[in-house]
């Protein structure tokens, strides 16, 4: 079994969520007042009181999540490449995207909701339009996991981030990345914007987060030392003062930035 905590801003354990099974996928929607996780099946919780709101079968194994920006749609990806959306809070399904041959390693939706970008084990990265299902885009290059994505909050590009050295910049309209972000170890495990798009954190395999300020130049401006196994989970606060890091040392980190 699994244990959903509660924290307070200052570090506080305010209260414990026993769960019957260990869900190992969860994401939190943008203002952060719905939380998912998936095996089997999904769960949807209010963060406010730690409640669950309900919870849908899944036909195959969960394995990334996204939330859509205003919150009404939820995206799932799962083992067998299929991409299921859902309708909030009800959980109803709400329709099907083609998704990847392999298993969906990643997902996020573009700033004004309409599109949604999921990355398979098949290393590619697709653009898919939400109201016609239908794919816009492909990109090409990695040639290993991709197991996690950001859009800059104005759209203007994608950050993927790659087990083979490097985060990748991605342009709408061109077919290859436009910047590799190559000053990283072996595998960069997850990436994060500040809800301004002016810091992009990537954390590698090195236990290492590497802070940019202009990914597009590839201009880094600090880096952050202080995990000692691999980190799996980055997140900002509302205006990007403050970066939260996790991973597999089961130690949360707050930075000042």
């Amino acid at each position: 079994a699994g244990i959903l905590r509660h924290w307070a801003p200052d570090g506080r354990l305010l209260e414990r969520e026993y769960l019957s099974d260990i869900e190992d996928v969860w994401t939190f929607s943008r203002d952060a007042s719905l939380l998912v996780s998936g095996t089997n099946e999904i769960a949807l919780w209010d963060t406010a009181n730690t409640t669950e709101l309900g919870r849908a079968p899944a036909e195959s194994w969960v394995t990334s999540f996204a939330f859509s920006p205003d919150g009404k749609l939820l995206a799932s990806g799962h083992d067998d490449g299929r991409i299921t959306l859902w309708a909030l809070p009800s959980l109803k399904p709400a329709g099907e995207v083609e998704g990847h041959d392999d298993a969906i390693s990643a997902l996020t939706f573009s700033a004004d909701g309409l599109q949604l970008t999921s990355a398979g084990d098949d290393h590619l990265i697709r653009v898919w339009d939400i109201r016609s299902k239908n794919r816009v885009r492909e990109w090409r290059g990695n040639s290993d996991r991709v197991p996690s994505l950001a859009w800059h909050p104005s759209g203007s590009f994608l950050v993927s981030a790659g087990w083979d050295t490097a985060a990748r910049v991605w342009e709408p309209g061109t077919d290859d990345p436009s910047m590799l972000l190559n000053a990283h170890s072996d595998q960069v495990n997850t990436v994060a914007f500040t809800p301004d798009g002016k810091l992009l954190a990537c954390a590698d395999s090195d236990f290492i987060i590497h802070v940019w300020e202009d990914p597009r130049r590839a201009k880094q401006t600090f880096v952050l030392n202080g995990h000692t196994d691999e980190i799996r989970a980055l997140a900002f606060n509302a205006n990007g003062t403050r970066l939260a890091s996790a991973g597999a040392d089961r130690v949360v980190h707050i930075w000042d930035m």
